[in-house]
């Protein structure tokens, strides 16, 4: 028998906002181990991405895994009480 967790080990710390494409990155850490874990998020939260740092890539998520972050991030946000940051602000500051 195969058991498959389906509560999330994560907690949105908090969000960047990426205006010029249309995504943002939640920024989450893992309850289990304390590592930081970064998920690309369409604004329509159609495709969530995992963030690979040994190889610098972005790996889409599929099944259980893609629901159960999308869960978290969307009750993040409902909660009103992450906070979001953006880069245009970042690109505004260098102008």
């Amino acid at each position: 028998m195969v058991v498959i967790n389906t509560q999330p080990n994560i907690r949105v710390t908090h969000f960047v906002q990426i205006p010029q494409s249309q995504c943002f990155i939640a920024s989450c850490r893992e309850t289990t181990t304390n590592k930081i874990r970064l998920y690309l998020l369409t604004n329509s939260m159609e495709h969530v991405y995992s963030k690979n740092g040994l190889n610098d890539t972005w790996n889409r998520l599929t099944g259980i895994s893609q629901h159960l972050v999308r869960r978290v991030v969307q009750q993040a946000l409902e909660s009103g009480q992450i906070p979001k940051y953006s880069t245009k602000s970042i690109y505004s500051n260098l102008n």
